[in-house]
């Protein structure tokens, strides 16, 4: 009995034939997938939701990239094998502009779980303060400088806690953020604007000023730096502790800014909102304030994770918390 050989040719034609279907039932399947609707993602059920998912064109490029691949797979393994092989979207931006129609919730990235604000263009949530609990933020500093494992509520916005997020030392952005724990809209009270964190993390961005946790003063009549702010055109930030020098302008600032690592006589800020300085009569409102004689992280006197103090008579709410964002 003779044994019967393909020639090389026709070995390679039907090898094309089987490839071309399936890289048709790999698009087909990938458009389906991406089509599908999903519930608001919880902590107890963040969504992984693969990049690449979001365009057939991309999962048919990952496809033939991928050296694992043979050529006589099945559409639907191929399309498991890149869930499980290909890289996960890095932040919420990311995945807003690959699928503009998810809803908000927690999401699983690269590297870490988020809560993402979908409907406002992708924001991750990174931090958030509160005054309803230890004073974290303003103990010692270790919370804007070395804290590495997260803490509080990481997928729940509303939560009025205290929060640090994995995002705020690994999620890369441009813009930041901040909104109230009580707004489930997640309208910004101001957001920056002309690429304030220049596409690093937050983290980066505050610490790039200098070493001043664990004794160390910050600063001396001056802010260390500042961006400039855009805030919210419904105006709920005129009645938000922190924001009371927003149309205030002086000699350490002028009202459409936020500084990083103030100070003015008495009063210093981490993250000083609106005007500061001589004419405004003060430098300790916003994020990270306190009424220490030199501006330096715990001590005696007042200090808060956010609000106002003017002539010792501090704006601390604890009923609701600021939350913080970066895209």
């Amino acid at each position: 009995m003779r044994t019967k050989f393909w020639s090389r040719q026709k070995f390679h034609h039907n090898l094309k034939e089987r490839h071309k279907i399936t890289l048709r039932n790999l698009q087909f399947s990938v458009i389906l997938y991406s089509k599908r609707e999903i519930d608001a993602p919880t902590p107890d059920r963040a969504v992984n939701f693969p990049c690449f998912l979001t365009n057939a064109n991309d999962a048919v490029e990952a496809y033939l990239k991928n050296k694992s691949f043979v050529w006589n797979l099945s559409s639907n393994y191929a399309l498991r094998h890149l869930k499980e092989s290909s890289s996960l979207c890095a932040s919420c931006r990311e995945l807003h502009q690959r699928r503009s129609n998810l809803p908000n919730g927690y999401y699983e990235f690269k590297t870490l779980q988020a809560y993402c604000d979908l409907t406002n263009n992708g924001w991750t949530l990174i931090a958030r303060f509160s005054n309803g609990d230890v004073k974290h933020w303003m103990i010692n500093g270790s919370f804007w400088y070395d804290k590495g494992t997260p803490y509080g509520e990481v997928g729940i916005p509303s939560h009025t806690t205290d929060m640090i997020s994995p995002a705020f030392w690994n999620v890369k952005g441009d813009e930041f953020k901040i909104t109230r724990s009580d707004d489930f809209s997640h309208e910004a009270l101001l957001q920056t604007t002309s690429s304030c964190l220049q596409g690093v993390p937050f983290r980066s961005k505050i610490t790039s000023y200098g070493t001043f946790h664990n004794g160390t003063e910050w600063a001396n009549n001056q802010c260390l730096g500042n961006c400039e702010v855009l805030y919210s055109a419904g105006g709920q930030y005129k009645k938000t502790a922190g924001f009371g020098k927003h149309d205030c302008s002086s000699d350490l600032q002028s009202g459409n800014y936020i500084g990083f690592w103030c100070n003015w006589k008495l009063d210093s800020a981490v993250m000083m909102i609106g005007g500061g300085g001589e004419d405004c009569n003060r430098a300790d409102h916003g994020i990270g304030i306190t009424e220490r004689n030199s501006a330096m992280f715990g001590g005696e006197e007042d200090y808060y994770d956010f609000g106002d103090i003017d002539n010792y008579k501090s704006n601390a709410p604890s009923s609701y918390s600021l939350n913080l964002w970066v895209r």
